[in-house]
């Protein structure tokens, strides 16, 4: 479950799980697009308008971030997506697969880009 203020989340849940709540995190900052976003269980949130989607991995590193890239590859040219965004707490990068972005950004740059 999401909530629009991420601090009820945490305030309703017994366990106090990070990745959730930075997850809800990420989704928090997107409502500023005010467009439609989807999921699934390759992307975090997507936009079948943008052709973007979003992934929050706050502690995973930079060679397991590309192994994931390459998982979830073809899922993102069976979508359309040609921009991915992975979301983490300090890790920067860019890279190309097959014509997709991969973009790794802090999420205070992610944040503040809005």
């Amino acid at each position: 479950i999401y909530f629009k203020d991420f601090g009820l989340r945490n305030n309703l849940c017994i366990s106090k799980d990070f990745s959730h709540l930075f997850e809800n995190l990420v989704l928090s900052e997107l409502f500023k697009f005010k467009e439609e976003f989807f999921y699934n269980k390759y992307f975090n949130f997507y936009s079948q308008i943008s052709k973007i989607a979003y992934i929050s991995s706050p502690t995973l590193d930079i060679d397991l971030i590309k192994l994931r890239a390459k998982k979830i590859l073809p899922k993102a040219l069976e979508l359309g997506i040609f921009h991915v965004i992975f979301i983490t707490l300090s890790s920067e990068d860019n890279f190309f697969e097959q014509g997709v972005k991969f973009e790794v950004i802090s999420f205070d740059k992610f944040s503040l880009g809005f």
